[in-house]
């Protein structure tokens, strides 16, 4: 069993490269781990509290998870504006990616399941 010290300090927050021909040949941009606080978040992003779509939920989530090579974020939330104003075809394909790289899709809870042991321990 692992430590304390040993999940606390664990790297577990790798990136994802994704192509993005758009934005340049050969190009492409790191989608980071979203930490599970901020995953939990991010859940209900693109919606308020009664349930209405919040206008450029895109743009607001691509600047919340583009990253550096290391995972730092290369957007402040103040991006996301200019973000969503880019070509949703590539925009798309990040979302999607961070989406599925982050456990984010319809299937969240099934994958959770499948990779779950029960220990009697």
């Amino acid at each position: 069993m692992l430590s304390r010290e040993e999940i606390l300090t664990a790297d577990d927050l790798p990136v994802l490269k994704v192509p993005t021909p758009e934005w340049g040949d050969k190009s492409f941009v790191f989608v980071r781990t979203l930490t599970a606080a901020e995953r939990e978040e991010m859940r209900h992003f693109g919606t308020d509290k009664d349930g209405k779509q919040i206008p450029n939920y895109l743009g607001r989530f691509i600047a919340a998870v583009l990253c550096d090579s290391k995972g730092n974020r290369i957007f402040e939330d103040s991006d996301a504006e200019e973000l969503g104003g880019k070509n949703p075809t590539v925009m798309l394909r990040v979302n999607d990616a961070a989406q599925t790289h982050n456990k984010m899709g319809d299937e969240e809870g099934d994958e959770t399941e499948k990779n779950s042991e029960t220990s009697q321990d």
